[in-house]
């Protein structure tokens, strides 16, 4: 059992390597984040018909629906298309999981 643990261990450490060099296409990064994008924003709908979101959290959620719809609902095909609006539907996504976030602590401190 000794010896197995570190050959388990280096197992561990090669795949977590490999994995950690392993890249995606822009274009499947943004599919990616526009897949987080939709789930995000499915949650933060059901927060908003519970009334639990407030009037500026409704207003940034708008924005970043305004800008983002466009590209996830008809996403570019030339990668470099893609890599060009790539930062802004991940700054996006990252605007509602903040604003998700929020939700669910105000939700735990009550």
């Amino acid at each position: 059992m000794a010896k197995l643990v570190p050959s388990l261990i280096a197992i561990g450490l090669a795949v977590a390597t490999a994995a950690a060099c392993t890249t995606v296409s822009p274009r499947v990064a943004l599919l990616q984040t526009c897949d987080r994008y939709a789930s995000t924003l499915t949650a933060l709908a059901a927060a908003k018909a519970h009334g639990r979101l407030s009037a500026p959290q409704i207003d940034a959620v708008d924005t970043v629906r305004s800008g983002l719809n466009p590209i996830c609902e008809s996403p570019p095909v030339v990668d470099e298309s893609v890599a060009a609006v790539l930062p802004q539907v991940k700054e996006g996504v990252r605007q509602l999981l903040l604003i998700e976030a929020q939700v669910e602590i105000a939700d735990d401190a009550r």
